[in-house]
């Protein structure tokens, strides 16, 4: 018995044996293509539609996202606007209260506020204490011999007329004398036998912690012919250093110099082998104003 191939129509479905036309049907099952179905075909159609829709809601999503932050930070910007406007309306109103947030970030600790206010005050009455003004104070002169290398530049090496001087230390003192010194031009004289000394001090400024002004000091010895020498020191003087004037006094030795200061210096073997100086020192202390002031 002989084996039978079995096929399916390919339009109705009908079992049969292989043969080129459906016994049911009568389609030429060897030339028939079948029709594709209406929603296949949509679906087909549809995809692409349906990936398009799908990137554009994507899309509108991510937006409406970035609009609301950019709405979020809008509405920050306008409410931190708004409190500022409130801190400047409040800063030019004295008689409108400050707003909670303002005043917490604006004022100080009361206690640190007084002892701010109290600093400033001290540092103001101190300003106006050291640049008060006086119209004399007190100065006392001494002539004494001074060490000589205290008188040249540590730099150059050049001599110098006169320098300022904390705690001058002279080898030893030949004379004192106390004046009292007023703004404006002060002239005094001291005379010792063979030596005249003339001191003028043109005062412009006086305060509680310098003197302000012109020092000229000029020596004549009763030689003949006489013989006279002439130092000035000028500027801003500190009451707390005092100042030394060179008084550069010839070496050659004096004869007669009886009852005279100088009689001091010139037996002085320092002096005579120009180790030491004869000097003037000034020292200003106590300055007040005069009664009438």
């Amino acid at each position: 018995m002989l084996d039978m191939a079995i096929m399916n129509c390919p339009k109705c479905g009908f079992e049969q044996p292989e043969d080129q036309f459906c016994a049911k049907c009568g389609v030429n099952v060897q030339s028939f293509k079948p029709q594709k179905s209406l929603s296949s075909g949509l679906m087909s159609l549809l995809k692409p539609v349906v990936l398009v829709g799908v990137f554009i809601a994507l899309i509108l999503v991510l937006f409406r996202s970035v609009e609301d932050e950019i709405e979020v930070q809008r509405e920050v910007d306008i409410e931190e606007t708004t409190q500022l406007g409130v801190l400047a309306t409040s800063l030019n109103s004295p008689s409108r209260p400050l707003t909670k947030p303002v005043k917490e970030a604006a004022s100080p600790q009361p206690r640190q506020q007084a002892e701010t206010t109290q600093a400033a005050a001290a540092a103001v009455k101190e300003a106006e204490r050291v640049l008060q003004k006086f119209n004399q104070i007190e100065a006392t002169l001494s002539l004494a011999e001074y060490n000589a290398i205290e008188f040249f530049d540590e730099k150059t090496g050049a001599p110098v007329q006169w320098k300022s001087v904390a705690s001058p230390t002279p080898l030893s003192s030949l004379m004192n004398e106390e004046f009292r010194i007023k703004l404006g031009n002060n002239h005094f004289e001291y005379q010792d036998g063979f030596v005249r000394y003339d001191f003028t001090m043109n005062i412009e400024e006086i305060t509680e912690e310098t003197v302000k002004g012109r020092i000229t000091i000029r020596r004549v010895l009763q030689t003949q012919p006489p013989q006279q020498n002439s130092v000035t020191a000028s500027g801003t003087f500190d009451i707390k250093e005092n100042v030394v004037i060179v008084d550069n006094l010839p070496r050659t030795r004096l004869a007669e110099l009886p009852n005279s200061i100088l009689s001091t210096i010139y037996s002085s073997q320092a002096f005579l082998s120009r180790n030491s100086e004869l000097v003037q020192i000034i020292k200003f202390a106590n300055p007040t104003n005069s009664p009438e002031e």
